[in-house]
């Protein structure tokens, strides 16, 4: 027999047991039948929440080659039993099935259909997603908890309780999006920096990724200072090691009591005052850039003193925000069009090495 026609009849043999019983949870009648179905033995480990949410859906099709939606009670049952028989994921697609069939047949007539069982098996969906690691679709769930709560269909206790669970899932899906986003920060990273990649310091690079994570308009929307500080952090990093370590002496003479204190890093207002001191001055400028290697590539970047001005100012808001106001999403955007996005970060940092001086 195939597996269709052995599955068509396991599942005649589970409703006509129902028909008799007419109860839920199933009881140890029913285990033979369906430990017998192929849905049952197969693994749904791998399968994502997209594959899980069709998954019961698909194989009743398969079964019964039509759009079936079986019994709605024995799809209860069905779901109860694997939930009981350790095995939540199978348990996950039949609700899933369940909440498939509501949205086809509207909300209106399910409530009719399913009674007080549509918030009882709703609940168990949104649990099994959060007990399964499914976040994203954990969250979308609760969203509909809520669509339906305003319909009547969910208790105020039970929409209660949903609530207080979404602050931990909401930060558990910005970790797991931060997690992916590792990957596709370096890939940008490298696509950015291209070659570049390859000369920079290695304090530098590691700021580089970090802040292409932090970047990404989930996290900016928490907190809009962590991009723009890592990109400065980076600038400061290549600028310290490439150039000021390097001609320490010289441009602390120029610093004056503005320089760095031991163990000091050379910081954005620095590189600025640095900058402002050479760039328009026609005795300082040709003497510094004799004497300091690469100090004409950095003053041929272009924007250099506005843009350095910029990331000061952005540091500034972000280390006062008493004084200047809270660092705001619209700032952070700024920062990164500027400074990002237009390409001159790459262009500052190219200006540091030896093998990318622009004239």
């Amino acid at each position: 027999m195939t597996d269709i026609a052995s599955d068509r009849e396991l599942l005649g043999q589970i409703e006509a047991l129902f028909s008799e019983k007419c109860g839920t949870p199933f009881d140890s009648e029913y285990d033979s039948a369906i430990e017998s179905l192929s849905f049952t033995v197969s693994r749904l480990n791998d399968a994502d929440s997209t594959d899980l949410k069709r998954a019961w859906t698909h194989f009743l099709r398969g079964v019964f080659r039509e759009d079936s939606s079986w019994e709605w009670p024995c799809n209860m049952g069905m779901a109860e039993w694997y939930a009981a028989h350790d095995r939540p994921l199978h348990a996950l697609a039949v609700y899933e099935h369940l909440l498939r069939d509501v949205q086809k047949c509207g909300l209106d007539e399910s409530k009719g259909k399913y009674c007080d069982e549509l918030q009882k098996w709703l609940q168990r969906l949104f649990d099994l997603c959060q007990h399964q690691g499914l976040t994203e679709r954990a969250i979308q769930v609760a969203e509909l908890i809520s669509d339906f709560y305003e319909e009547g269909v969910i208790g105020l206790v039970e929409y209660a309780e949903v609530l207080a669970s979404l602050p931990a899932l909401r930060r558990r899906e910005l970790g797991e999006t931060i997690e992916r986003e590792r990957v596709e920060a370096e890939k940008r990273y490298r696509e950015a920096f291209g070659e570049l990649v390859a000369k920079l310091h290695d304090d530098t690079k590691r700021i580089l990724i970090r802040a292409e994570v932090v970047s990404i308009e989930a996290v900016r929307k928490i907190d809009p200072s962590a991009a723009p500080l890592c990109w400065s952090l980076a600038i400061e990093a290549e600028f310290h090691r490439k150039v000021y370590e390097r001609n320490k002496d010289r441009l602390d003479s120029i610093l004056g009591d503005k320089r760095p204190k031991h163990k000091q890093t050379c910081g954005i207002g620095q590189m600025l005052l640095l900058v402002e001191k050479t760039i328009g001055d026609s005795l300082r400028r040709p003497l510094i850039e004799r004497e300091v290697a690469l100090w004409r590539s950095l003053l041929a970047v272009p924007h250099i003193l506005e843009i350095l001005t910029l990331v000061k100012e952005h540091r500034n808001q972000i280390a006062h925000v008493a004084e200047r106001g809270i660092y705001t999403l619209g700032r952070s955007t700024e920062f990164v069009k500027e400074v990002r996005e237009t390409g001159w970060l790459a262009k500052f940092l190219s200006a540091l090495q030896p093998s990318f001086r622009e004239h």
